[in-house]
């Protein structure tokens, strides 16, 4: 029953054959490149129904025939994958694929979308696209991954939660997790800038930093400064190592860049690539913080009034770029392969399946505001989502008809391919052209930079001048104020000093004040000495400043022609690149569709020579296959002989064994009564001769007394050895009886061998025969089935991530059920919930979520086991599906997964042990692993499987059943 699931030639007028119970011992050494799964993607627009509309649009699209839609399990199986991250179980897959309603999918997916669990599985998928897995330094990793939980869980937005990511500092403790992304990588501005670009707009041009991109003519060193300038101003801010470390920013620093190609140097202003420079508020000097930098503490984070980074979220989420990222990257979590591959390299030479499609796509993100949740539920409500695995069948006059629009198809590709060449080499020519201008108005443009700077710099001199102006003016008027306070203060004193001429305080009293008046007269006159000084100065600054400005003022112009020269032809350019850009998505797709029409021809001219070769190799394997069935029987029966000839062998080598052991035991005790009744006999000698001495008759007895027991044991072990010998003999008749059962049996199965002898000729001559059609075949369906994942038309399979293979196993097995119900009990237990409770909504609500958080604290030590066995390494995509031989190791040898196969009250295998029918086995084990019920020949494997294993052994033989299918290649994959 156990066998591999092996890279099978598929049938023209049938599906691939699917594994059975693979025993794959080794599974993931095998490459996914040759097995397919057919997917076709489709359009999208930005309407109510958008899954009407892409439909629609893939039907206008499509090259070939339609595929034909999946069944109810294979649809409920992918469905259950996409939004909760595992399989269903086989109750639900039952139910399901019973129930006649017509609109279940719709809602089923319905109530996936809006299921908890879709939260959680969301939640991963975004943590490890945007996080990659980075290790813990300033944020708690499981903090972060609950804020992601409540965000989605209140359907917050994408464009929201990228803009909160962006804007947090860290400085909040009770937010401090929605910072990770920007401290976990260091808030380093490179890096922000490459992952920015990759994971937000789908564009990874960290090639671009110190010149344009040597192999992708769409990524510009000037976009990625543009997009640096975003974030050059960012710095981790920990000045105690000790402390948490936080987000900073500075509210000055451009971003220039100097080409080590071309020399040519620039200064980019914050600009998204392709776009204009944004917007920016123009802030005094003296204004621009919030919190200023404070040179005498390191302690004080500077915080500026504006933040670049924070504008490029706002400026970034109103971008085509961000909404064809997230839009591409959901279809692909849906879909099972994105629309552009690898996501985070967008451009021209690596264009879309169908760019309207991407378009649409972007566009319906945008109109439903960014609702990842109702988007990715409509794009499970499309025909393309529904369809099967394997491509639609091509019938013979598709050829035809793809032979007649070939012709044309390759013209206008060659026309295509031949415009897009023209106007790359225009680009190129403007590139250059616009590059020399530069070079050639760089010192007309520094002249005038230069006096500008000395311009300001003198503007700036005159200012401070006026200002000291100010300053000395503003010293004065205090003394003035004391001055005529003084004055009328001496005043009064005269007159009151004229009516008391002899009284001599108030005399000493005027004459303090007269003094203090000349001494304020005299500063007085100071200040006004220091005034004229300073505007003086101020005079002399303010001509300077006048003639540098006009020397910049008659610079200026030629600098303005010179950069609206470079402007001019920088927007030429920009536009030669567009049109550039257009011109190579068209040529590229007009291709795709001729070398998707050619492999379909080819396709179908390789059916044709192979249906009749094949169908004979099916006609004689079917006849081998009838006449293995007659002898089934002999060969049950030739292995239960040899199972059961194994386990009396056994049972009579342990008989031998205990015959040793038993005689050994009763020399033991005979030599023992023997010792005992010498020292008794011996002491019955020495009381006759000191008879009356109490000492030696109580040890008499004594003896005596112990010498009676060891008779009885040495009796006892006597016969035990001798029962023993008796069941070794009986074991070692059953043994030969056995034998001569078992040579009948390989007798009788060597008898029938004769009547397989020309089936399998038959067999092996029909193969011969097709080996080379079948080969041819499998080539061109390999030929088509790349060239239709590339276009969309089709897709290849998507391994499991480690999370959803973990959950999927843990599903899979029924262990997920028992750890819930543990949970279960861990929660009422704990809370002891009253009767009233039982029909509280909150209170059942809180129940649940308790129960769940329970169960996940119960998974996630074997979910960390996954991730170090499958995911990739920290800080890389997440998407790669590699083979390692610790993987193969822990399917082999770890004990929790096999104990989690393992009968244990209610789990797969424990489920399995109850039943009685290969029927029910079978589908009980098909539908709680893959989804779906097993065909005739996997329902006859199980049965010669579990007849040919003892009664003793039923529990190991389910248990490795269930392991076999869990490790296998069809389970490892979601199709």
């Amino acid at each position: 029953m156990v066998r591999e699931m092996k890279m099978e030639t598929p049938r023209p007028s049938a599906a691939p054959r699917r594994s059975s119970v693979p025993g794959l011992r080794n599974p993931l050494m095998l490459k996914a490149g040759g097995l397919l799964v057919f997917l076709i993607l489709s359009p999208l627009r930005a309407q109510e129904l958008v899954h009407v509309l892409i439909d629609k649009a893939m039907d206008a699209a499509r090259t070939g025939p339609a595929v034909p839609a999946a069944d109810d399990a294979a649809f409920l199986r992918r469905a259950a994958l996409v939004f909760t991250g595992m399989p269903p179980s086989a109750e639900e897959a039952r139910t399901f694929c019973k129930d006649p309603a017509p609109d279940k999918r719709t809602a089923l997916v319905t109530r996936l979308s809006a299921a908890p669990a879709f939260t959680r599985h969301l939640a991963v998928q975004l943590d490890v696209m945007l996080m990659e897995r980075r290790p813990e330094m300033h944020t708690k990793a499981a903090d972060w991954r609950l804020w992601l939980e409540k965000s989605l869980e209140a359907n917050k937005p994408w464009d929201q939660i990228v803009k909160e990511m962006l804007a947090a500092d860290g400085s909040d403790a009770n937010t401090r997790a929605v910072a990770r992304w920007l401290l976990e990588r260091q808030s380093e501005p490179n890096l922000l800038t490459r992952d920015a670009g990759r994971l937000f707009l789908g564009r990874d041009m960290a090639c671009a930093q110190c010149h344009d991109h040597p192999r992708i003519d769409d990524y510009l060193q000037r976009d990625y400064h543009g997009l640096y300038a975003f974030f050059g101003r960012t710095s981790l801010f920990q000045p105690d190592p000790n402390k948490p470390a936080f987000v900073a920013e500075q509210a000055a620093g451009d971003a220039a860049f100097t080409s080590v190609f071309t020399k040519v140097s620039g200064n980019a202003r914050p600009h998204l690539p392709g776009d204009r420079d944004i917007e920016e508020p123009a802030i005094p000097e003296d204004q621009q913080w919030t919190v200023a930098p404070n040179a005498k503490d390191k302690n004080v984070r500077p915080v500026p009034k504006y933040s670049r980074r924070t504008s490029f979220a706002g400026s970034m989420v109103k971008s085509l770029a961000f909404r064809r990222n997230i839009g591409n990257r959901l279809w692909g979590m849906v879909m099972g392969r994105c629309l552009v591959e690898p996501p985070d390299v967008m451009h021209s030479g690596n264009p879309p399946a169908h760019p309207a499609v991407l378009d649409a796509v972007a566009d319906g993100i945008a109109a439903m505001k960014y609702d990842m949740r109702g988007f990715m539920r409509e794009l499970a409500l499309t025909k393309t989502f529904a369809q099967a695995f394997d491509p639609a069948p091509l019938p013979p006059d598709v050829q035809q008809s793809l032979a007649q629009k070939l012709p044309s198809l390759e013209a206008e590709a060659a026309r295509l391919k031949e415009e897009a060449s023209k106007l790359a080499v225009t680009f190129t020519e403007h590139t250059e052209a616009m590059e020399e201008l530069q070079r050639s108005t760089e010192p007309v443009i520094a002249e005038w930079t230069k006096a500008d700077d000395a311009s300001a710099a003198a503007k700036s001199a005159h200012a401070a001048a006026l200002a000291a102006v100010q300053k000395a003016e503003d010293a004065k008027k205090p003394l003035t104020e004391t001055l005529r306070t003084l004055t009328e203060a001496t005043q009064a004193a005269e007159k009151v000093c004229a009516a008391a001429p002899q009284d001599k305080e108030l005399a000493a009293a005027l004459k303090t004040y007269k003094d203090k008046t000349a001494g304020t007269q005299s500063s007085i006159a100071a200040a006004d000495k220091e005034i004229a000084a300073k505007q003086a100065d101020a005079k002399t600054k303010e001509a300077a400043a006048t003639a540098a400005a006009q020397t910049a003022l008659s610079k200026k112009a030629p600098a303005d022609e010179a950069k609206q020269k470079v402007a001019t032809a920088m927007q030429n350019v920009a536009q030669d690149d567009k049109a550039k850009q257009a011109a190579r998505v068209a040529a590229n797709e007009a291709a795709l569709r001729v070398k998707e029409s050619q492999a379909m021809v080819a396709y179908v001219n390789a059916v044709a020579a192979a249906t009749p070769l094949l169908a004979e190799c099916e006609k004689q394997t079917a006849a081998l296959r009838a006449a293995e069935k007659e002898i089934a029987p002999q060969e049950i029966a030739l292995s239960h002989a040899k199972h059961t000839l194994a386990a009396a062998e056994q049972a009579s080598g342990d008989a031998v064994a205990q015959v040793a052991s038993a005689k050994k035991a009763a020399e033991t005790a005979k030599a023992r009564m023997e010792a005992l009744r010498d020292a008794s006999d011996k002491t019955v000698l020495a009381i006759q001769k000191v008879p009356g001495d109490k000492d030696l008759e109580g040890a008499g007895k004594t003896l005596q007394t112990k010498f009676e027991a060891a008779a009885k044991e040495s009796e006892a072990k006597g016969k035990s050895a001798t029962d023993a010998e008796s069941a070794a003999s009986k074991a070692a008749a059953k043994v030969t009886e056995l034998k001569e059962l078992f040579t009948k049996a390989e007798a009788a199965r060597a008898a029938v061998e004769p009547k397989l002898a020309p089936f399998k000729a038959a067999v092996a001559d029909a193969e011969s025969k097709a080996s080379t059609v079948r080969l041819a075949l499998a080539d061109a369906r390999q030929a088509l089935a790349a060239v239709q994942t590339g276009t969309s038309s089709v897709a290849g399979l998507t391994s499991l991530t480690p999370e959803q293979f973990c959950w999927s196993v843990l599903q899979a097995t029924g262990i997920m059920d028992q750890m819930k119900e543990q949970s279960a009990k861990e929660w009422d237990a704990k809370n002891k919930p009253a009767e009233a409770d039982k029909t509280d909504p909150a209170k059942q609500a809180a129940r649940a979520a308790g129960i769940d958080q329970l169960t996940f604290d119960k998974i996630k030590p074997h979910q960390d086991q996954f991730v170090r066995l499958f995911g990739n390494s920290a800080g890389q995509p997440q998407s790669d599906f590699f083979a390692t031989a610790d993987q193969a190791l822990y399917f082999e040898n770890a004990g929790q997964l096999r104990s989690w196969t393992y009968p244990s009250g209610n789990n797969l295998a424990g489920r399995l042990m109850k039943l009685k029918e290969p029927q029910a086995i079978a589908e009980e084990l098909y539908l709680s692993t893959l989804t779906r019920l097993p065909d005739a020949e996997e329902v006859s494997d199980i049965a010669r499987f579990f007849d040919s294993r003892p009664p003793d052994q039923r529990p190991a033989a389910a248990s490795d059943a269930v392991w076999a299918l869990v490790t296998s290649l069809e389970f490892r994959f979601r199709h």
